[in-house]
């Protein structure tokens, strides 16, 4: 009876002993990273038993930080790979893993800055817009989780505004919901919405009648004038990031949109017979009549992304975009820098 106590007692201790020596992936202040087990912390100093170097006695000061490795594949030639929030994210478009809450990032991009807050574990906000803080961009995201962990969907919605170009006349808006498969690893990302933006200039449309004398001095302008008509439309995009190495990744974006826009079009000059007041000779009328035009737009954003820490990254994309409008196709490069930081 007593060996079998004793016998008890060690296997105890041993189970508690390998549920205490957890694998942890150490980061030093000098940048240093060391994957192994915690075997004593006395509060100054860590022993760990490392997987590259054998046993390290680390003081505390030195330490940055201490993760545990939850799941193998976080493991990738011997460096630990962080998650984190950078991963809900591509170039431009968003999947739909959720921003954990406290896991706040910032994105500073060649055209502006954008800060992301997560309110809830499933609900984050966000503001977008350039370097001269016009235009503003409001971005809201409610992830959907499901009982497979590798399968998520969600909601979310960009609202704009001109800002201060154009006394804020001009806005848009694009609603979108995706789906996403993978982890935050390894994944792709299906999307879909319906974009709409309207400018902040004036037009005339509908049948407009635009008065002026021979020396092109505006005498009336019809009551129609406004705001020009919005464009809108559908869209689509397919975004995805497939690990590399512990610290770089692939990462891949793509919009298509198909517009329709209604504007008015000036016809040519017509004379006018009837005399009009305060006007002695040279008198025209301009109609306007309403046309509609069909246009399209792609954006192709294959990129790498290197992340050396959990609160810092850096990403490029070669991309391009392709627009076609009125019959006519103009492509041009569109190279995007992204700088990424949690706070």
């Amino acid at each position: 009876m007593r060996y079998f106590l004793f016998f008890l007692i060690m296997l105890a201790s041993a189970v508690m002993n390998a549920q205490d020596q957890k694998r942890v992936a150490v980061v030093l202040t000098n940048g240093n990273e060391y994957i192994g087990t915690i075997q004593s912390d006395d509060g100054r100093e860590v022993k760990m038993n490392t997987e590259r170097m054998g046993l390290m006695i680390i003081q505390k000061m030195d330490i940055r930080s201490m993760k545990t490795v939850e799941n193998e594949k976080q493991i990738v030639q011997g460096e630990f790979r962080n998650e984190g929030p950078f991963t809900t994210r591509y170039t431009f478009t968003t999947n739909a893993l959720e921003i954990k809450k406290g896991e706040n990032y910032a994105m500073l991009n060649l055209y502006g800055p954008e800060v992301h807050v997560a309110v809830t574990n499933r609900l984050s906000v966000g503001l977008m817009t350039t370097w001269i803080g016009s235009p503003l961009v409001l971005a809201a995201k409610f992830t959907i989780p499901t009982k497979n962990p590798n399968v998520n969907f969600s909601i979310g919605n960009l609202a704009a505004t001109s800002g201060y170009i154009q006394s804020f006349r001009g806005f848009g808006n694009l609603a979108f919901a995706n789906v996403t498969l993978g982890n935050r690893l390894n994944n792709i990302t299906v999307a879909g919405g319906y974009f709409m933006y309207r400018g902040g200039g004036k037009e005339n449309y509908d049948h407009a009648f635009v008065v002026e004398d021979s020396s092109s001095q505006y005498l009336s302008v019809s009551p129609f004038m406004g705001l020009p008509k919005p464009v809108r439309g559908p869209m689509f995009s397919i975004g995805g990031i497939a690990r590399i190495g512990a610290k770089a990744s692939f990462v891949f974006d793509s919009m298509v949109g198909f517009f329709t826009h209604e504007y008015g079009e000036e016809l040519p000059p017509v004379t006018l017979q009837e005399p009009v007041y305060l006007v002695s000779n040279g008198l025209y009328r301009h109609e306007v009549v309403m046309r509609k035009s069909y246009s399209s737009a792609v954006f192709i954003m294959p990129g790498m992304r290197f992340q050396r820490d959990e609160r810092k990254a850096f990403q490029f994309s070669l991309a391009g975009i392709l627009v076609r409008d009125k019959g006519e196709t103009i492509s041009a490069p569109f190279p995007m820098c992204s700088w990424f930081y949690r706070f």
